[in-house]
């Protein structure tokens, strides 16, 4: 049982890099199964909007790009980027996801 918020932080395993994060494999079930990273956003954002995987990986691209901009710019308060609704969406199941944000 840890005994702070780092420890536990710093005991969850994550086996990401940056690039690593975005690669999807919607295949994957049983033991493999990713919990963690892109897979697991887009078969959320399947299930819960009724996407199909051509328009999710899409929609992942640009919320990619989203993200992206939100870090060169350091739009954090967001006075300058705002999201489609599409990458909103998608933003939105992400943030649900406490474990995976």
């Amino acid at each position: 049982h840890p005994s702070s918020s780092s420890e536990l932080i710093d005991s969850r395993r994550n086996d990401f890099s940056e690039r690593s994060w975005w690669m999807v494999d919607v295949d994957c079930d049983g033991e493999g199964s990713s919990t963690q990273g892109a897979t697991s956003l887009v078969k959320r954002c399947m299930r819960a909007y009724g996407w199909n995987l051509p328009k999710t990986r899409k929609i992942l691209s640009a919320y990619k790009q989203f993200l992206t901009l939100k870090k060169e710019f350091g739009d954090w308060d967001a006075t300058l980027l705002s999201p489609c609704h599409l990458v909103y969406q998608m933003w939105h199941q992400h943030i649900l996801d406490n474990f995976n944000y």
